[in-house]
């Protein structure tokens, strides 16, 4: 039986982004946002897989329908898993993770977010699935590590990117290993004396909630949510808990929105929760938000139509 790593390790495509495993289909591996088939993988060959490097709850959850997200490291790549059943037969699909981190720090759009990364507070990434939500955050992250000493607890499920220790040091917590969930990897965290909580997600109404109790009581709290821009992110912890309104206007930050437009091209929507921000959340104008991110430019507040001009240029540029 041949191993199912093996096989993706002797893939010739450049820029694989994804790899869609069924069980007795050909392979499928998506690179530049078009799709390429390769050589049928049997039921067998994923099964091993599974039983190999899933643990025996998780290949048992996974055979009862609850899906399944490893990450694993090789030589080439570095893989996110998620395991599910489709038509009662085991299937997966590899995310291919970057392990380089991205520089949007250098974007225009993000000087004024430079300046937020020694304060305390909520400081959210919002966007779609596969947007690369998490590639933001571990850029905030690195640019924390390069510049200020502190320890930085990431609790991801899985963990998609291991940081070098420079000026500051970091804790890995992976949700279904060493902590049960979002929700009680961010109250513990709170008591393992953090400068810095990352979230890989905001999940439920109790991560929403906890990450809210972390970003008042001291602590930089940065995470990713999915919603399609800094408007609809504030819904979201709103319908948390819409007696929380005063708590995530005081503690908000600022949200951070991104739409991938292609395999290598972004745009970004930069929500700053300065006073007028903070007052339209509290009197629940949001309505009004989308104007007042085109008012407060000059404070380093961007819409996405002024990103994507943004994002012309840079590619101008680059030629």
């Amino acid at each position: 039986m041949q191993d199912l790593l093996e096989i993706l390790e002797g893939l010739k495509q450049e820029n694989i982004s994804d790899i869609y495993v069924h069980s007795n289909q050909r392979l499928i591996i998506k690179s530049q946002d078009k799709l390429f088939e390769a050589q049928e993988i049997s039921q067998e060959t994923i099964k091993h897989f599974i039983n190999t490097h899933f643990s025996k709850i998780q290949e048992q959850k996974i055979y009862e329908g609850i899906e399944q997200d490893i990450s694993i490291k090789t030589q080439k790549y570095f893989y996110r898993i998620h395991a599910f059943l489709s038509q009662n037969l085991p299937a997966l699909i590899f995310r291919v993770l970057p392990q380089r981190i991205w520089e949007i720090l250098s974007y225009q759009e993000f000087f004024a977010i430079k300046e937020l990364l020694d304060k305390k507070g909520l400081l959210l990434i919002a966007g779609a699935t596969g947007s690369g939500k998490t590639s933001s955050a571990n850029a905030l992250l690195d640019f924390i590590n390069t510049h200020f000493s502190k320890h930085i607890i990431c609790i991801e499920d899985p963990i998609e990117f291991f940081h070098q220790n420079k000026q500051s040091i970091f804790t890995y917590r992976e949700v279904g290993r060493d902590t049960q969930n979002f929700h009680s990897g961010i109250l513990s965290a709170m008591r393992q004396d953090p400068d810095v909580i990352f979230v890989g997600e905001l999940r439920d109404k109790e991560a929403i909630l906890s990450a809210l109790l972390a970003a008042q009581t001291g602590h930089l709290l940065i995470a990713t949510i999915h919603a399609k821009d800094g408007t609809n992110a504030l819904m979201r912890l709103l319908n948390a808990d819409k007696e929380k309104l005063d708590d995530i206007a005081e503690s908000l930050l600022a949200i951070i929105t991104q739409q991938k437009l292609n395999y290598q091209d972004f745009i970004f929507e930069i929500l700053l929760a300065n006073s007028a921000i903070k007052n339209l959340i509290k009197e629940q104008k949001f309505h009004q938000i989308q104007n007042q991110i085109f008012l407060s430019q000059a404070e380093g507040m961007v819409s996405f139509q002024k990103s994507l001009e943004l994002a012309k240029q840079r590619k101008e540029n680059a030629k």
